[in-house]
């Protein structure tokens, strides 16, 4: 199933610009297409990643080794998984099964907002880098 192009619009750059002008512009562009087409649910939905519970349920270790387990065609019990993420004491079985698995999970794809959190994070990384580029520009 396609989705609808309602919120979305081709663009086109002339690359002879100069990276200032043309982020100046793009930037402003993008703030009056919003105002077009009402595209203030995503600012609504997105709140800002809570990187702490991603480190102390150990998030992101938990879906390195689920990618490498697809990978390599093996299956990782939760209790192997927890020793493997986790420091002596600080987390066991159910820690992973009650709240890194379904935390992982949440942040592939968030069927409450129909979106993908990770997405939302990449885009928000590349804006705080290139608002450190332009800085410096």
């Amino acid at each position: 199933m396609r989705e609808p192009l309602t919120n979305k619009i081709p663009v086109v750059v002339n690359l002879d610009l100069p990276d200032a002008l043309l982020f100046k512009i793009f930037k402003q562009w993008v703030t009056f297409a919003r105002m077009i087409f009402d595209s203030s649910t995503y600012f609504k939905r997105y709140k800002k990643p809570d990187f702490e519970s991603w480190y102390k349920f150990g998030v992101l270790p938990w879906l390195d080794l689920i990618i490498w387990s697809k990978e390599v065609r093996v299956s990782i019990p939760n209790r192997v998984m927890a020793l493997a993420i986790f420091q002596f004491g600080d987390g066991g079985e159910e820690t992973i099964r009650k709240t890194t698995k379904p935390m992982a999970n949440s942040l592939i794809e968030d069927k409450k907002t129909d979106g993908y959190p990770l997405s939302s994070l990449a885009a928000q990384a590349a804006m705080e880098m290139l608002d450190e580029k332009l800085e410096d520009f």
